[in-house]
């Protein structure tokens, strides 16, 4: 029902509100997101909290250095820290050390997971690595692609959103590409798209939103 009112979760204490909620998932007890604080700074903080609402746990007590995107699997929290040198992190959804799984990520900005790997959209293209922090693979280059900002996987292949240039009317497009686990060459299901983001795929379509400008949005299928 779209007229149904929002239920308040959590009121993040004053103390907390310095930066940015840059990240959110959930399973089936609680809500993550992560508190970004200031870019380049290590300002950041990972919380948690019950979906009836309640009191906001710290995943994570240690400052994180910029959180963004999250991921969960059962056990552990994965999250992207932005930056001109981004790194994929790890830690238990009860708290403890953080562990990288790799870094060097040019302003990573999109991660999924699957039973065994993580994936990473970052500027200089798409990578997978095991959730231990093994076998870290390049499988899309960047190319003439000037940045991948929105992820999906299924069983067989990486779905993926890339920002183009600018047009004369200072509008961004670009484009929906799949490759296959493996890698390989990149197909194109959709080109000349307005600002395409928000990725998501089941078993027949590919979905995602476009926005020429931010009160001109659209949702699309392939």
């Amino acid at each position: 029902n779209p007229h149904v009112l929002p239920a308040l979760l959590l009121d993040v204490p004053p103390e907390e509100r310095s930066g940015i909620a840059h990240g959110i998932a959930v399973d089936a007890t609680h809500v993550y997101w992560a508190n970004a604080g200031q870019l380049n700074r290590s300002g950041g903080r990972l919380w948690k909290v019950a979906k009836a609402g309640g009191r906001a746990l710290a995943v994570l007590l240690a400052r994180a250095s910029d959180p963004g995107a999250l991921a969960l699997d059962t056990e552990n929290l994965f999250w992207l820290t932005r930056g001109a040198r981004g790194a994929l992190q790890r830690v238990s959804k009860n708290g403890g050390t953080p562990v990288t799984l790799a870094s060097g990520f040019s302003w990573p900005e999109a991660l999924r997971l699957d039973d065994g790997l993580a994936y990473v959209a970052a500027g200089q293209g798409i990578w997978k690595v095991s959730k231990l922090g093994r076998d870290l693979r390049q499988l899309v280059e960047p190319g003439r692609r000037r940045g991948y900002n929105s992820l999906a996987v299924d069983d067989r292949h990486v779905y993926f959103t890339v920002r183009g240039g600018p047009d004369i009317y200072g509008r961004s497009w670009g484009d929906v590409y799949r490759v296959s686990k493996d890698g390989g060459t990149p197909e194109l299901l959709a080109g000349g798209e307005p600002s395409p983001a928000g990725l998501e795929v089941d078993n027949e379509h590919v979905y995602w939103l476009a926005g020429a400008s931010p009160s001109c949005i659209s949702f699309y299928r392939c």
